[in-house]
């Protein structure tokens, strides 16, 4: 490995472990599973975080809503964060140019597409940033839109979604307004970006409570959500 790398990695190093050593460790560990009922508070009181420390340790979510059952979210405190974050520098550094990437991969006999690879983070942004300049062309233009039609006198409803990425595999999530939801089903877009399905609702909502529809990818990121409805 080139000595400037060398260098470069222990000194990430040193920064990573003094930002590590001053975190606060959370009962639940690195990371906890959504329950049913889930909302930030209950997971941050159980947990002994505060909400906002998860908020920033989750970039995906921006409340309770956008929790799903079953997902594991990060407790991580934001001093490993600040570890994390000077890792990210460095690669960002070291990926200035695709010159420096390039010889990087080199030393390690492999290709940027390698790195990239195995690195499903830096990946995820990469594509993130593309996305959001409109440069990544797989998807329909404007926000998505979310149509939810009840089925009388059936556990289920009919879902509409438009402006999605075009054939794309979504996840279709179910729970009470500002907690935690349910997958109820896997579904994949048409090549103008529609989502047509009919999903059935959870039989454990509680009564008398609104009910709302995520639409999320294989990250489990919220891609679109309905406005609250009723469930019969």
């Amino acid at each position: 490995m080139p000595k400037p790398v060398i260098l470069a990695v222990a000194m990430l190093m040193s920064g990573v472990s003094m930002a590590y050593a001053q975190g606060v460790a959370s009962p639940c560990g690195d990371s906890v599973e959504v329950r049913r009922g889930d909302t930030l508070s209950a997971i941050a009181e159980r947990c002994n975080v505060s909400e906002g420390r998860l908020l920033a340790a989750n970039p995906m979510l921006d409340g309770s809503g956008d929790l799903i059952i079953g997902q594991s979210i990060s407790t991580r405190s934001a001093a490993r964060q600040v570890g994390e974050r000077l890792w990210s520098d460095v690669k960002g550094a070291v990926g200035q140019t695709s010159e420096a990437l390039e010889g990087v991969a080199s030393g390690l006999n492999a290709t940027a597409q390698d790195i990239l690879d195995k690195n499903p983070d830096l990946r995820s942004r990469v594509e993130s940033l593309g996305s959001s300049l409109g440069v990544t062309g797989n998807g329909a233009s404007g926000a998505p839109t979310v149509e939810v039609t009840p089925q009388p006198q059936q556990a289920a409803v009919d879902v509409m979604v438009t402006g999605l990425p075009t054939q794309s595999t979504v996840r279709i999530n179910v729970g009470p307004a500002g907690a935690a939801s349910q997958e109820v089903a896997e579904a994949r877009t048409g090549a103008d970006g529609t989502l047509r399905q009919s999903v059935p609702l959870p039989d454990w909502l509680p009564d008398g409570k609104r009910v709302v529809l995520t639409i999320t990818d294989g990250e489990r990121s919220v891609m679109a959500r309905s406005a609250p409805f009723d469930a019969e």
